[in-house]
Formats: structure tokens, C-alpha cells, sequence
């Protein structure tokens, strides 16, 4: 028998997507969206003890029981195409990732749902016989997706349009983050929280979520965690460490409703002039964190085209006063509901995933790695 603790892990556990360790817990958290650890032993089992931060939802509307939200997980074992089994988190403690027949098996342990509706880390490994050596992971595309509820699979596998939310029917594997990845054979790392905007709004509104904004969280590792655990927002993400080859950015979505919902036009030209300088001031933190050599896909949809034309005039401003080639924009097309059902609370449905997965697919295809 052999465990492989927090100090121990080195090169026989490799982390993916932004991973926050906590060397006062002696854990490693993997809260974003399709981050997590991949592993290879020889034995019959394989167990991993895994600490848990459930959250008590936020919007469950009037008369609905409060419950925690806990996170949930999706364990891919050797030459599996997608999760055999998925785990919901509901506590610290030990839980089995595989038991089986003896041998050589590689297993890889994703998170299904997003950061900012629970979170989970590692402190150990343990197996029947022992751990293995990861070979190379060689050259392979690197994408990071930069999102809210759409990216997170926000109610994608909800059976009831209008139910609440919960973790256990948000699947990041199948969004079109997931998938557009594993078609592209890339690495996807995602940045994702439901209802985020990019800015705040200008003016005071009566209604807010109370989030954070992309801007405020981007450059940082986990700036939800360390807001969970009472700390400031401190640790950095190392972009030189973790180069990307290309961003996704999908926001904008949540950063309508100052706009939208006010008639006053004042204010309207206010607020649309404040979201283009802080998109345009976005772009420009992506592009300084990443380096030239990254392209930048500036993308809307599918559940709003509303502030496309803003997006894209901060991209022309951006790209006018730099001279930077390796930027794009990209419209989703709309949901098609008729066709493609819906998904929680008028989210895109797997199906809506899988035709946005081709449209991106394409879209970097052409666009950013075209030989």
C-alpha cells in the first residue's frame, strides 16, 4: 500500500486548471470548472480524501427549501471517453475513485461543477499497490475559458426549464468548453462564476448579486477561496508557468442589465461607454498576462446578443491603438429552443453545447491555429 500526501504529490499527481495550494491545510483546491488531477497507479483500488466547502444557494426563489450546494466531481478511468462514475462531495472524508481489477489504470478526476457554488481539495492518495510515474503529456493546444453561467454548464443537464439551481445538473464535461476541447485534443483550464460581468456598473442600481467581477478575479489563482478561508486576494496565477495558446472570453451577458433596463438615455450612454473602457481594459489584462503569442477570442451568446456591438467596438478601439493581430470576435448563434430545448432557468441545453463546441471549434481552427 502507498499514499502520496500533500508534500509527496511532486511529479505522480499532475494538476490542471488554476489549483490553489494551501500550504497551511496541506491541500491542494481544484474549484474552477474542469480543473483537477490526473494520476497512475498499480493496484485495485485507489481512494483520495478530499475536503469540502458547501454552499448554501444564493437564488432559490421564494418557498424552496435552502440545502447546500456541494460540489461535484467526474473520474475518468484509463482509456474512458467521458466520467464513469460522478461523485458529489458532500463531506470531508475519504471516497473511492476506482476499485476494480488489478493492473496499471490511469485516472483523471475532473470538476463537473463550478467554484463559486462549492469547493474541494485534495490532502492525499492512497492505493492497494503503488503509484507510477506520469509519462510526458507532451505538446498539446492550451485553451482557457473566461466565463460566467454559460461556461460553468449552469443547469445543462436540468431536467425542469424552471427548477432552481443545483450542482448536481451543472456538467462542465459537457459544455462547450469541455467538449470543443476534447474535439481540438487541447488542455481546456477554465475561470468561470454563474452571473458575473466584467465590470460593475457605473451608476448605482437597486438590484446586485453581490459578485465579484472578472476583472477583479482574473489575474488571481482562486480569489473565491481565499475569500471563503477569510484571506485577502494574494496569490497570482503564474500565466508564464502555465502558458495558453489561446483565450476564450465569453462575458457580457450579465453586464446588460444597467444598460437594458433603464430609460433613461443618460444614463444608458453612460453605462455603454463604462462597459466598452473596462472591456477594452480587459482585453488589454488578458493580452499583458499572457504575452503576444496568445490569441484572444472576444466571443457572445447564446443566450443574448445584446452587448455584441459594444464588445466589438472595444475590440476596434483596442486592436486600432495597439496594432494587435491576435484578436477576434465571435457571435454564438442564439439558443434555438423549438429545436434544442432549454436548459435551467432558460440556459443552453446539451444540445446547445455540442453546436456551440462546432462553432468554436471552427472558429479556432480558422481563426487562430490555421496552418
Amino acid at each position: 500500500m502507498e499514499t502520496l500526501s500533500y508534500n509527496t504529490f511532486g511529479d505522480k499527481l499532475r494538476f490542471f486548471g488554476r489549483c490553489y495550494r494551501d500550504d497551511n491545510r496541506k491541500e491542494v483546491w481544484f474549484d474552477w470548472t474542469l480543473s483537477g488531477f490526473e494520476v497512475m497507479f498499480d493496484g485495485a483500488q485507489l481512494t483520495a480524501d478530499f475536503s469540502v466547502i458547501a454552499e448554501l444557494p444564493s437564488m432559490q426563489g421564494p418557498g424552496v427549501e435552502q440545502k447546500p450546494e456541494c460540489p461535484c466531481i467526474g473520474v475518468v478511468v484509463d482509456d474512458e471517453t467521458e466520467p464513469s462514475q460522478r461523485i458529489e462531495l458532500t463531506e470531508d472524508g475519504k471516497y473511492t475513485l476506482f476499485s476494480g481489477e488489478a493492473g496499471t489504470h490511469r485516472v483523471r478526476v475532473y470538476k463537473l461543477s463550478e467554484g463559486m457554488r462549492g469547493q474541494n481539495g485534495v490532502a492525499a492518495l492512497s492505493t492497494d499497490g503503488k503509484f507510477c510515474e506520469l509519462p510526458d503529456a507532451g505538446k498539446v493546444l492550451k485553451i482557457e475559458f473566461v466565463g460566467d453561467s454559460i461556461t460553468c454548464g449552469f443547469g445543462n443537464e436540468a431536467t425542469d426549464p424552471r427548477a432552481p439551481f443545483r450542482t448536481r445538473e451543472e456538467n462542465g464535461w459537457l459544455t462547450y468548453a469541455g467538449i470543443a476541447a476534447r474535439k481540438l485534443g487541447a488542455e481546456a483550464s477554465c475561470i468561470c462564476v454563474s452571473g458575473i460581468a466584467v465590470t460593475n456598473a457605473k451608476l448605482p442600481m437597486q438590484f446586485s448579486l453581490g459578485l465579484p467581477t472578472m476583472e477583479e478575479l482574473y489575474e488571481y489563482t482562486d480569489g473565491i477561496y481565499e475569500e471563503k478561508r477569510g484571506m485577502e486576494r494574494t496569490e497570482k496565477w503564474d500565466f508564464k508557468a502555465n502558458p495558453r495558446d489561446v483565450v476564450v472570453i465569453n462575458l457580457g451577458t450579465n453586464d446588460y442589465s444597467p444598460i437594458r433596463f433603464t430609460t433613461e438615455m443618460e444614463r444608458k450612454m453612460v453605462e455603454q461607454e463604462h462597459f466598452k473602457e473596462h472591456y477594452r481594459t480587459f482585453v488589454e489584462t488578458v493580452r499583458r498576462c499572457n504575452g503576444p503569442d496568445t490569441w484572444i477570442c472576444c466571443c457572445l451568446g447564446p443566450m443574448s446578443h445584446y452587448m455584441f456591438d459594444l464588445i466589438r467596438e472595444a475590440v476596434n478601439d483596442y486592436t486600432a491603438a495597439t496594432g494587435d493581430p491576435k484578436v477576434v470576435c465571435f457571435k454564438f448563434d442564439m439558443i434555438n429552443q423549438m429545436f434544442d430545448g432549454i436548459g435551467g432557468l432558460d440556459h443552453p441545453s446539451l444540445k446547445t453545447h455540442e453546436k456551440m463546441s462546432d462553432e468554436l471549434v471552427w472558429l479556432i481552427q480558422e481563426k487562430c491555429i490555421k496552418k
